[in-house]
């Protein structure tokens, strides 16, 4: 998203980061999520067990979903970050995409068998 001064910024997802074998999880936080909901999303993320360091969300959403944090993960003890970053420090987020050639390949497979006389989103009979 772009800033006053015209720079691109990025803004968090509202996550939660836990720890769990040394490696580091992210698992979605929805406020309207109840216990048993943020429980199966941490088990589908491969967390079970796993110790909440980072919470990501915005100051009303963390007061909305403190009761299920504290129902799910007992005792935690997070380092919490709103999303916007304002008031904390700024970071650098490098991303790299690399596209080779198989992509290339199957972008040109798609947009040649895609245009055998066929108008576009019309599938074969």
């Amino acid at each position: 998203m772009p800033a006053t001064n015209g720079e691109l910024r990025a803004q968090l997802l509202e996550q939660l980061v836990l720890v769990k074998d040394g490696q580091r999880i992210s698992v979605p936080l929805n406020e309207h999520w109840n216990a048993e909901t943020l429980r199966t999303a941490i088990a589908n993320r491969g967390a079970p067990g796993g110790a909440l360091v980072e919470v990501y969300a915005d100051r009303a959403t963390l007061d909305r979903v403190r009761p299920v944090l504290r129902e799910v993960l007992p005792g935690f003890n997070a380092e919490w970050f709103e999303r916007d970053g304002a008031g904390q420090q700024q970071r650098q987020i490098l991303f790299a995409n690399h596209l080779r050639e198989p992509y290339f390949r199957g972008i040109a497979k798609i947009a040649f068998h895609g245009a055998e006389g066929r108008p576009h989103g019309v599938a074969p009979a």
